[in-house]
């Protein structure tokens, strides 16, 4: 996950991210969601609800804690918020075994 890690780290920094579907349902800018493997199924129907609604892809995180890539204990589900990380994040996806591609966001 390393360049896409790197990606999510600048979101962080940028505060071009939310955590939480707390923070999601207030959100109107969301252009990707990121979710963890550990997450449960309220998780996950709550992910593809907010992708739905926002039109924007869906990814899952497969083998590592989403909680350990942004560095906030207990996280589940982010967004990210900045059209342009998403297209960088989006270009190195397919090259990641780690992550899934749940939603497509069309």
């Amino acid at each position: 996950m390393g360049k896409i890690e790197s990606y999510v780290g600048f979101a962080i920094r940028a505060k071009k991210i939310v955590y939480g579907t707390t923070m999601l349902s207030k959100s109107q800018r969301l252009h990707l969601l990121l979710l963890c493997n550990s997450g449960g199924k309220n998780a996950k129907k709550d992910a593809e609800h907010y992708a739905k609604r926002s039109k924007c892809p869906l990814i899952l995180v497969k083998d590592k804690l989403l909680e350990e890539v942004v560095n906030k204990p207990g996280c589940k589900i982010c967004g990210i918020t900045d059209k342009e990380m998403v297209k960088g994040i989006m270009k190195n996806v397919s090259a990641e075994d780690c992550l899934e591609i749940i939603y497509r966001g069309e």
